[in-house]
């Protein structure tokens, strides 16, 4: 924890401990998300993601842009844009992103947050874009109870100590998902700017969560900000209070598990179907298995057949590895498998015990 004493404000505090209540939480989308992907396998949350990431952070705003709107205005060039202001804000933001993405090789700076801001706030009459503000503003959120540090001195020091604390020993082992939190998370408290400071706090979160390693789920997150608005402003308000993350990283945490369940069991059953033909092809390379025993047991994992001893002898498909053995042998095959643990019996008869390897 980090405590600063701003020149005309009151202190404030830097600090990226996470409750222990909450820990187990992010340690287990940690977890989810180390796992390599199938391809395909979370098709249904990357098809369309920045037009939907874009959707999410000017519904924030209570555009009217629909999402259809969306993906047409983003596949245009921003000079195609000078006359509707919600149609602006919403090529601004794909800008935004794009910047983000281009710049991903640098570190997060203070004016990477002004150039942020400037692609948000481009062609929008705005005579501050791009620069910190020099007066007092009232927090974006609305009435947290918060008032953002008044003065331009304030504003320019607590940019630099966030800058200089992402970087420093305390969160040098801080997970990029919870990292991007902090970041978003005090930008918006700071409001170094007197317009489009949650939009340029969510591109800044963002960035170090991509430049870290992070895929789609940076841009899930604003999509979930969306759908649960509601709880987002309650958690965020309570930032404001305490400077403690661990609520926001509770909400964001439990809300992308829920969201990547689906992808996670497709993906987690391609893993384990993986593994158990590793785990057989060892088995008959150790001489545990012989070639007919092996391309039975791999037939049952692929098509989750379930088999009655009776069918070994006179049922297709068990009949291409058992016609032509003698009942005995059958029979002592079966006997081995359940020993082994491979096949379960289950009430319509045997079938591959596909959690053999689970704990």
């Amino acid at each position: 924890m980090r405590t600063v004493n701003t020149f005309h404000s009151s202190s404030y505090v830097f600090n990226s401990k996470v409750s222990a209540d909450v820990q187990p939480v992010i340690s287990s989308l940690e977890m989810l998300l180390d796992i390599p992907s199938r391809p395909g396998a979370f098709a249904y949350l990357t098809d369309n993601l920045t037009a939907r990431c874009v959707y999410g952070l000017i519904s924030m705003d209570d555009s009217d842009v629909t999402f259809e709107q969306v993906c047409r205005i983003i596949t245009h060039d921003r000079s195609n844009f000078t006359q509707d202001i919600q149609s602006i804000g919403t090529i601004n933001v794909f800008c935004a992103l794009k910047t983000a993405e281009e710049r991903l090789s640098e570190p997060f700076t203070p004016e990477l947050a002004t150039l942020f801001h400037s692609e948000l706030t481009s062609n929008m009459e705005i005579p501050e874009s791009g620069i910190y503000r020099k007066s007092a503003a009232r927090c974006e959120d609305g009435d947290t109870g918060w008032t953002p540090p008044a003065s331009a001195l304030d504003v320019n020091f607590l940019m630099k100590h966030l800058t200089e604390w992402l970087t420093c020993g305390e969160t040098a082992n801080v997970s990029p998902f919870l990292k991007g939190l902090l970041l978003q998370m005090h930008l918006k408290k700071i409001q170094p700017f007197h317009t489009a400071n949650n939009k340029t706090a969510a591109a800044a979160g963002i960035f170090l969560m991509r430049k870290h390693g992070l895929n789609a789920l940076p841009y899930l997150l604003q999509e979930i900000y969306a759908q649960n608005r509601d709880e987002y402003l309650a958690r965020s308000a309570e930032f404001y209070r305490t400077s403690d993350i661990s609520g926001f990283a509770d909400f964001a945490a439990r809300r992308l598990i829920v969201m990547i369940e689906e992808g996670t069991r497709t993906n987690l059953a391609h893993i384990r179907r993986n593994s158990l033909e590793k785990y057989l092809a060892g088995l008959l390379d150790e001489k545990e298995l012989i070639k007919r025993q092996y391309d039975f047991l791999m037939m049952l994992n692929r098509t989750g057949h379930v088999f009655r001893y009776e069918d070994m002898l006179l049922k297709k498909p068990f009949t291409t590895y058992y016609g032509k053995v003698s009942r005995t042998t059958a029979a002592r095959d079966v006997k081995k498998f359940m020993e082994m643990g491979l096949i379960e019996e289950t009430g319509d008869g045997y079938a591959f015990n596909s959690k053999f390897l689970s704990i």
